[in-house]
């Protein structure tokens, strides 16, 4: 007819299909969910006096009553004090978003990956019980790559705690989570950045309500990611063997002093 345009029913069809599948593909977290913060270890695998990731936790959809992971954490938040044992309710969760969050989920699975070739179970809910920290895997592990890499996330984050000096090794472990950054997470046109946002889509956040009320926790997964970029290896990052004291006093996994 002149002076209309008939409307394309397929291609209609095919705008309306795309539409519904984008809006399915979203994820709407509008469940409510809590965390609990396991209990004190013994001994707290602690360094300068903050206790270090790996933590035991569980995450909950309170909604559902279901749970939702007792992976390994790591805390988001070294500037803030959550107590051991305690649970946070009302709460949201969300995949990392930003760079910040994006290399501290990449460092939660490098410390992962450094526990399974040292051949050490990290502590979580799932595994209550870590080795006994005279073994030299053990102590290994904690000086090696948990102190500096939960340092780490704390520094990328933005969140370090007031006070304690960052263990050796910690700037080496943000530099490599800034260069996984940008060549492979921002990075479209490299050849790991499907598996990146797989592996990025994979990890949970927690978030407290209020925001800033508590601490945020990351799940810790896949340590089989691969990565862009060598890991700093112990040799580059100055190892204190004497710096690692496990505090029975510690109570919680933020500041040393409670609020």
């Amino acid at each position: 007819m002149t002076g209309r345009n008939p409307i394309n029913l397929p291609r209609l069809s095919v705008v309306i299909i795309l539409a519904l599948i984008t809006l399915v593909s979203i994820p709407l977290y509008a469940d409510s969910f809590s965390f609990y913060l396991g209990p004190q270890p013994d001994p707290i695998p602690a360094v300068n006096g903050e206790a270090v990731g790996p933590y035991p936790g569980q995450l909950t959809d309170t909604t559902t009553h279901t749970i939702v992971s007792t992976d390994p954490f790591m805390c988001l938040d070294g500037n803030i004090t959550t107590y051991w044992g305690s649970t946070l309710t009302g709460g949201t969760i969300s995949s990392p978003l930003g760079e910040g969050e994006e290399e501290a989920a990449f460092l939660a699975s490098q410390l992962l990956s450094k526990a399974q070739a040292l051949g050490v179970t990290p502590d979580s809910y799932a595994h209550p019980n870590p080795p006994s920290p005279n073994t030299p895997a053990y102590s290994a592990f904690i000086n090696s790559y948990a102190a500096p890499i939960t340092f780490a996330i704390w520094q990328v984050m933005g969140t370090l705690p007031a006070g304690p000096l960052e263990p050796p090794g910690t700037q080496a472990f943000v530099n490599q989570a800034q260069a996984e950054y940008a060549n492979v997470f921002s990075n479209p046109s490299s050849p790991l950045y499907a598996a990146g946002q797989v592996f990025l889509s994979s990890v949970i956040i927690f978030s407290p309500n209020p925001p800033g009320s508590n601490q945020r926790y990351m799940t810790a997964i896949d340590p089989s990611f691969v990565t862009s970029q060598p890991t700093p290896e112990p040799a580059t990052l100055g190892l204190l063997a004497g710096s690692l004291l496990f505090l029975g006093c510690v109570r919680h996994t933020g500041k040393r002093n409670s609020n």
